[in-house]
C-alpha cells in the first residue's frame, strides 16, 4: 500500500528554547537571543535597572528566498540564537512562509520594505540561488544593507549573490566547492579561494557549502566575542567545531586560466562554407523563435546580426522594418543571405568578415543578435556593450555547455556555462535569462535540448 505523502511542516526561527535552557545554564552560555533571554530554572530575572543598562542588541537578519537550503539557514541560526547580544530576524522579499528546497517552509517576519536596519546580514545558498541572480529586488536589498552593516555574511552559494551585487569585487571569498566553477563565473574579479572552510576579508565573511555555514557562524561569534566564547557555545550544543578556516576537507584545485579565443582560420571559413552548402542547413529559413518573440512589437531601429550565416534572422528583422547589418566569415552564408534579400526586395547589409575585426562603432545599435555564436559573443563583450545605444538590447541563445558535450564547428565551441552570460555582461541590465529545454533550431531539428537564452539592455 502506498504511504501518504508527508505533510509540509514549518520551521520557526525560535525552537527548542525550553528544552535547551538547562543545557545553556550548565554550559555557562548566556540564554537564547531574541526579545527575552531564556533563563535556567531557579535563576532570578535581572532587575529593571540592570536591563536598562544592557547594551543594545545587534540585529542579525537572515534573508530567505524560494528553494533556499535548510541547513544553510538553521545551522547559523541555531548558534546565533544562543548569543544574547543578538536579535534574530527572518526577512524575504515578501513577508510570510518561504518554502525551502527540502520542502519545509520558514516564516519570514519582515519584507524588504519593512525590515529593520541590520547590523549583520546573512545570505544563505541553495538551488534557489540561480533565479535570484537576476532578481533586482534581491540584489538591491543586499547592496543597500551591506552599505550599513557591521558584518555581511553568506553560506554556500549565497556568496554568488554577494558577488552579483558587486560586494565581493577585489575581496577574498569562497563558496560551495561542488559548484565552485559556477561560483567563479559570477564575478571573475573576486579572489575566490578553492581551499577555505570560511573566509574573512574586512567586514565580509563567506563560507563554503552547507554545513560550513555553522562553522562560519561560530567564527563570527569568535570574531566578535572571542574564541573561548565560541568554543563554549559549540560544546553546549554538542557540536564539533572546525575552528580553523583553512581546514577545508572539500577543497578543490584552482582552475586553470581559460585559453584565449582563437580567430577564425581559412580552414574554419572553408568548413562553414561546406556546412552552409549542405541540404540540411540549406533548408534552414525560419528565424530563431526566441529572437522573433523578443522583437515582436518592438519599434524597429538599427540591428546587427552577428554570425548571420544564411541570413534567416537578418531577413526576418528586415521584414519587420529593421535597418539590418549582418556579419559572417562564410562566403556561402553571405552569398545565400544576399540572394534571398534581393529576391524578397529587402535591404540587408551583408559583410563577409571576421567579427573580431568588424568596426562596431559606439552607441549605434538598437539591437545586437548573437544566436548560436559561442565565444564570439563573450570574447567581444566589451565591444558589444560599447556599441549598443542606451536602451538598446542584446539577444543571445545557445546551447548550455555544462550539460551538452562541448563540440566545435569551424573551431567555435558550442554553448555557454551556467550564468556565464550574466557575469560577462554584468554592465547591462538583464531583462530575461533562461536555462531551459527547447528544440535546437540551429541545424537539423531535434528533440528538446538544454539551451541558454539571454536578453539584456544598455543602461
Amino acid at each position: 500500500m502506498m504511504q501518504p505523502a508527508a505533510p509540509r511542516w514549518r520551521l520557526l526561527s525560535v525552537v527548542h528554547a525550553v528544552a535547551l535552557a538547562a543545557v545553556v545554564a550548565l554550559a555557562g552560555v548566556p540564554g537564547r537571543g531574541g526579545s527575552r533571554p531564556v533563563l535556567a530554572a531557579g535563576h532570578a530575572s535581572p532587575a529593571p535597572d540592570a536591563v536598562a543598562r544592557q547594551p543594545a542588541k545587534k540585529t542579525v537578519g537572515i534573508v530567505l528566498y524560494p528553494d533556499f537550503e535548510v541547513l544553510d539557514v538553521y545551522g547559523p541560526l541555531e548558534m546565533w540564537a544562543y548569543v544574547p547580544e543578538f536579535r534574530l530576524v527572518i526577512i524575504a522579499e515578501q513577508a510570510g512562509p518561504v518554502r525551502s528546497y527540502q520542502g519545509a517552509s520558514t516564516v519570514a517576519e519582515y519584507s524588504f520594505a519593512n525590515a529593520p536596519p541590520l547590523d549583520i546580514l546573512m545570505v544563505p545558498g541553495g538551488f534557489g540561488t540561480r533565479p535570484q541572480l537576476v532578481n533586482p529586488a534581491m540584489l538591491a536589498y543586499i547592496r543597500d544593507q551591506h552599505a550599513r552593516t557591521e558584518l555581511t555574511t553568506s553560506v554556500c552559494t549565497g556568496s554568488w549573490l554577494l558577488a552579483r551585487a558587486g560586494i565581493l569585487t577585489g575581496l577574498r571569498a569562497t563558496t560551495n566547492k561542488t559548484f565552485y566553477a559556477e561560483g567563479l563565473a559570477q564575478d571573475t574579479r573576486v579572489l575566490w579561494q578553492p581551499k577555505a572552510r570560511w573566509v574573512e576579508d574586512g567586514k565580509v565573511v563567506t563560507s563554503s557549502g552547507v554545513s560550513a555555514g555553522t562553522d562560519m557562524a561560530l567564527g563570527v561569534v569568535a570574531k566578535l566575542f572571542g574564541k573561548d566564547r565560541a568554543r563554549r557555545l559549540a560544546r553546549s550544543l554538542e557540536y564539533v567545531w572546525n575552528e580553523d578556516p583553512d581546514n577545508d576537507p572539500f577543497a578543490v584545485e584552482a582552475p586553470q586560466a581559460a585559453e584565449p579565443p582563437q580567430k577564425p582560420t581559412p580552414e574554419a571559413r572553408d568548413e562553414w562554407n561546406r556546412v552552409y552548402s549542405t541540404t540540411a542547413f540549406g533548408a534552414m529559413n525560419d528565424a530563431n523563435a526566441f529572437l522573433a518573440e523578443v522583437v515582436r512589437g518592438r519599434t524597429p531601429g538599427k540591428a546587427l546580426d552577428i554570425g548571420m550565416g544564411q541570413g534567416r534572422n537578418s531577413l526576418h528583422l528586415a521584414r519587420l522594418g529593421w535597418d539590418v547589418t549582418g556579419v559572417d566569415i562564410s562566403d556561402e552564408g553571405v552569398r545565400h543571405a544576399t540572394a534571398e534579400a534581393k529576391k524578397a526586395n529587402l535591404s540587408v547589409q551583408a559583410h563577409r568578415q571576421d567579427f573580431a575585426t568588424f568596426d562596431l562603432g559606439r552607441a549605434q545599435w538598437d539591437l545586437i543578435a548573437g544566436i548560436h555564436m559561442g565565444d564570439l559573443i563573450t570574447s567581444n563583450a566589451a565591444r558589444i556593450v560599447d556599441a549598443l545605444k542606451p536602451g538598446g538590447i542584446l539577444v543571445v541563445e545557445n546551447f548550455q555547455r555544462d550539460i551538452n558535450r562541448p563540440g566545435a564547428v569551424g573551431g567555435a565551441p558550442l554553448g555557454y556555462a551556467a550564468n556565464e552570460l550574466l557575469t560577462t555582461f554584468a554592465a547591462l541590465r538583464v531583462r530575461r535569462y533562461e536555462d531551459t529545454r527547447a528544440p535546437a533550431d540551429w541545424g537539423p531539428k531535434s528533440a528538446p535540448v538544454p539551451v541558454v537564452r539571454f536578453v539584456a539592455e544598455k543602461r
